[in-house]
């Protein structure tokens, strides 16, 4: 078997408002942003996404932004 390794430079980091919002990782490769918000529960609700949308409010380059489930047995994402 032949593994394919593609390096790609980019800066991964968090985001957070003081107080108020944050974004747990935010990934930056030249001009793409990506968002990813992990939260360890069985459910979350709307509530939940104002971080992710403060920030693409801000980060117009964001083109993607992903709840994440990270459950015991469970795993999922979706774009909002």
């Amino acid at each position: 078997m032949r593994v394919l390794c593609l390096r790609i430079a980019s800066r991964t980091y968090f985001w957070r408002v003081q107080g108020r919002h944050e974004v747990d990782f935010v990934i930056e490769s030249g001009a793409e942003v990506i968002a990813a918000e992990v939260k360890a529960t069985t459910r979350f609700d709307s509530g939940d996404l104002a971080g992710l949308k403060a920030f693409l409010a801000v980060e117009p380059r964001c083109k993607a932004a992903f709840p994440g489930d990270l459950t015991l047995g469970g795993s999922w994402a979706s774009r909002i």
